[in-house]
């Protein structure tokens, strides 16, 4: 798809928003698939990749989690990798899971105004060095922090990336 028919689909995103909307309370179909377009995620069509930098695992750090917002009224498609840098070349990405230690399928679909919280064992890989990287719509609404969890569940100030600290960058 063009840019130009990502722009136009972009403004009419309100007015399917309220054909939707009318959609809902009325049981009536104005537009039969209004929530398959909306669906479609085209306020970007590349998409951003951010970073948290390498981080050296603090030692009571057990995993690395990855908190996501979306507090924007369409859904957004997300990818999040941590990737094990202790060997100084080579990374390898580790498994990322989400709830009762499921592993994900990304892209993870984010609905509106919710929350995910994701996360990656570091010390049953014996991981030293760590990164943690993430793959969205650039969208502003979107909001990620990430930060290292002991076996007790706390927070590990040293593991701590906030939103306004990723850095953008274009791996290959």
């Amino acid at each position: 798809m063009t840019q130009d028919k990502l722009d136009k689909l972009n403004k009419l995103r309100p007015l399917l928003l309220a054909i939707q909307q009318i959609n809902n309370g009325t049981g009536n179909s104005l537009i039969p698939d209004v929530a398959g377009i909306l669906n479609f995620n085209c306020y970007s069509p590349h998409q951003k990749t951010i970073s948290t930098g390498i981080l050296r695992k603090e030692i009571n750090t057990y995993s690395a989690v990855i908190y996501a917002m979306n507090i924007d009224n369409l859904p957004q498609d997300v990818t999040v990798e941590v990737w094990n840098w202790t060997s100084f070349s080579n990374p390898q990405k580790l498994p990322v899971l989400i709830g009762n230690n499921t592993l994900v399928t990304f892209p993870y679909r984010l609905h509106p105004n919710n929350f995910a919280s994701f996360f990656a064992f570091l010390t049953p890989a014996n991981v030293r060095f760590y990164e943690v990287r993430i793959r969205y719509s650039g969208n502003r609404n979107v909001i990620f922090n990430s930060f290292g969890r002991s076996p007790a569940l706390e927070a590990q100030e040293g593991d701590t990336v906030l939103q306004h600290q990723f850095n953008e960058v274009n791996p290959s």
